[in-house]
């Protein structure tokens, strides 16, 4: 079965809620089965916690940017040479007193920096030990390297592991549709992540190892209309499931907050990514890399980069090139903290697999789906392999995860995996195995925690555009 990393001793510790709920795994004969109680959820823990990440910070960390940070929800800072007015910090002398004092400033508001070395350059992870004193450094990043950048990455771990303490080498990958992958890896991408497993992530010892890749799913298709990108959910998938075949692999993706593309690639034209995010947008990409079981979500971006070869002056990010907040800011501050409201709940869940649900469609099994995004996925379940669940119903094309926590109790997110231009909402309908006698669902809908009535064994919600829950069925 798939892993996923579930903290055992919070579980052990946690308060119990007054209700009970059916066994989700062996019920007896008659239905009941053994009664349990769930846990208390809602007990926090620091470890049970979603990151949220921002690729490219303001170069002038004031306590007014610094304030920006925080109520957006980020926590960890992507800090990547774009242009003169973004941070970017050199590592290979002693660091200035400027720099001291934002290491000190991020570690007084409790956030983390992930320095890129600039660049793809390897040969700058010597330089590792110039800042394992400071707190604040989560450790050092490189971005999208091909087959000899790995290589070289590769050849420096061990230097890497002896120097850097707990420090992180957080290495972000190139998402399939790289030009490269068919020359280098016979177009396979699996194989790509799996070489930098490894020769890379499997040799790394200090700090945490981390995999992740970023693809962005707001475009246009041929005629010019807005879609989605349908290779993007095969990669999300596709770096889960790496992750879950070995131990102690956290995942991150990079979500899409800001428009980009220099001329020749802007406009409403297939493959252009230039559009402004809303919060609908972000809130689908947001509970999507829930549904697969990741630990970071990164913003692309978070500052905005130079104007230049890849982004247009009217491309901006959460924040813009006079470090004042945008509208996508808002948008994205909305959707972290739904996430931030109840990630500590989903994380005491072991993602289990996805399966999905066509617009209109009754599913009792695994079935041929008309969704582009749904078919590129290579581990489908089959919903008659949930013992709990008999079927799902839903209006239109609908994202499910189940998942299981350490008692048995079954969860499940729902997704309304649409392109949210549409404006599509979506009635969904969970019917249960009577055997369950679920006749409550604890439901996190827009962070809160709700209490909904299960009928006749079964559960209606409604999403809206672009919207996610959690779902715990129960009897109580």
């Amino acid at each position: 079965m798939i892993k996923k990393r579930i903290i055992a001793t919070m579980l052990s510790v946690a308060m119990l809620f007054s209700f009970g709920a059916c066994n989700a795994k062996n019920p007896d004969e008659t239905g009941g089965g053994g009664k349990t109680t769930l846990p208390d959820y809602d007990a926090k823990n620091e470890e049970l916690s979603m990151k949220i990440a921002g690729w490219v910070v303001p170069k002038d960390l004031n306590d007014t940017q610094i304030q920006y940070i925080k109520e957006s929800g980020i926590t960890v800072l992507q800090a990547a040479s774009a242009g003169s007015g973004t941070l970017s910090i050199d590592i290979s002398s002693e660091l200035s007193d400027e720099n001291k004092a934002i290491m000190q400033k991020c570690k007084e508001n409790g956030l983390s920096l992930l320095l890129h070395v600039g660049g793809k350059d390897a040969s700058k992870l010597a330089y590792v030990s110039n800042i394992t004193a400071y707190d604040a450094v989560q450790g050092l990043c490189i971005d999208e390297p091909n087959k000899s950048q790995i290589d070289e990455i590769a050849a420096r771990v061990d230097g890497y592991n002896r120097n850097a303490g707990t420090k992180d080498l957080f290495v972000n990958l190139y998402p399939s549709l790289w030009s490269g992958l068919k020359t280098e890896f016979d177009g396979n991408y699996s194989a790509y992540l799996e070489y930098f497993y490894e020769k890379v992530l499997s040799k790394i010892t200090a700090g945490e190892k981390w995999l992740s890749a970023d693809r962005y799913p707001l475009t246009y298709d041929t005629k010019g209309e807005k879609c989605l990108d349908t290779g993007w959910l095969s990669d999300v998938e596709a770096v889960a499931l790496l992750a879950e075949k070995y131990e102690n692999v956290k995942t991150n993706f990079f979500i899409q907050t800001m428009p980009y593309g220099g001329e020749e690639k802007s406009g409403a034209q297939a493959g252009s990514r230039d559009r402004v995010p809303t919060y609908e947008d972000v809130r689908m990409q947001e509970y999507t890399l829930l549904t697969f079981g990741y630990d970071m979500i990164s913003c692309f971006c978070y500052g905005s980069p130079v104007e230049g070869r890849e982004f247009l002056d009217r491309q901006v990010a959460m924040i813009d090139r006079n470090g004042e907040r945008t509208d996508i800011y808002y948008s994205v501050q909305k959707a972290n903290k739904e996430i931030l409201a109840f990630d500590h709940v989903i994380k005491q869940f072991e993602r289990k697999g996805v399966f999905t649900n066509d617009a209109g469609k009754t599913t009792t099994d695994k079935h041929r789906t008309q969704n582009s995004s749904f078919a590129g996925l290579t581990a489908r379940m089959s919903v008659a392999e949930i013992d709990c669940l008999a079927e799902v119903y839903s209006s239109a094309d609908t994202l499910f995860g189940y998942f299981v926590d350490a008692e048995e109790n079954a969860g499940f997110t729902l997704v309304n995996y649409n392109e949210t231009s549409e404006a599509i909402t979506d009635n969904v309908s969970l019917r249960f195995n009577p055997d369950y006698k679920f006749n409550k669902a604890l439901c996190y809908i827009g962070g809160v925690k709700t209490v909904l009535d299960v009928k006749n064994n079964t559960l209606d919600i409604n999403l809206g555009v672009g919207e996610g829950v959690f779902v715990i069925p129960y009897c109580g």
